[in-house]
C-alpha cells in the first residue's frame, strides 16, 4: 500500500499535462475544397487561458485503486497548425512537448495521445515514472470553469520490480 502511495505521489508531480506526439495531420479546417463553404470559425478563445485547477487522480496498480487530490495550473493555448488546434501544458511538469488537442465544438475539445517521463530521486535512488496519455477531453461553458479529463497508462522503475497500471485524471479550473 505504501509503494502505491509513492507511485501516486510521483504521478501527481507531473500528470496534468505531459508531453505528446503531435503526429496528427488533421488541419481541423473542414470545408477546404472550394464551393460556398465559409472559412472555419476560430473557437479556441472559448477555452484558451491559464486555469488554477484542482481535482483527483485515480491510479490502478497491483490490483489496488488509489485516489489522491491534485492541484495544478493548466495552460491552454492556440496552436499554430490550424484554427482548431490547441496546446495543453501543466506547471507541475515540464515535458519535451505539450499535449495536443483539437476543438470538437464551441466549447469542447479532445486531447490527443502523448507521453513523458518524470525523473526524480527517491530514497537515494534514481526513479523514473513513464506516463502515456491515451485520450482525454475537456470543456469550458462560458463563463464556467474548465473541465479536463485524461486517461492512460503509467509505469515506474521506482521499486525493486517494475510497477504499471492505469490512471484517470479529472480536474476543474478557473481562469
Amino acid at each position: 500500500m505504501t509503494r502505491l502511495r509513492v507511485v501516486m505521489a510521483a504521478l501527481l508531480l507531473g500528470l496534468a499535462g505531459c508531453g505528446g506526439d503531435s503526429s496528427g495531420d488533421d488541419d481541423g479546417g473542414g470545408g477546404g475544397g472550394g464551393g460556398n463553404n465559409p472559412p472555419p470559425r476560430d473557437l479556441r478563445p472559448n477555452v484558451t487561458g491559464s486555469y488554477a485547477s484542482t481535482g483527483t487522480i485515480q491510479a490502478v496498480a497491483l490490483g489496488q485503486t488509489q485516489s489522491m487530490d491534485v492541484q495544478d495550473t493548466v495552460h491552454i493555448q492556440a496552436a499554430e497548425s490550424s484554427v482548431s488546434s490547441l496546446s495543453i501544458r501543466s506547471e507541475t511538469l515540464s515535458c519535451d512537448r505539450d499535449l495536443s488537442a483539437t476543438m470538437t465544438g464551441e466549447t469542447t475539445f479532445s486531447v490527443g495521445q502523448g507521453s513523458c517521463e518524470i525523473a526524480r530521486v527517491q530514497d537515494g535512488k534514481n526513479c523514473v515514472v513513464k506516463l502515456s496519455v491515451a485520450s482525454g477531453q475537456g470543456s469550458r461553458a462560458a463563463p464556467g470553469p474548465l473541465r479536463l479529463s485524461l486517461q492512460g497508462d503509467f509505469s515506474t522503475t521506482c521499486f525493486l520490480f517494475p510497477v504499471s497500471g492505469q490512471f484517470t485524471l479529472d480536474v476543474t479550473g478557473t481562469r
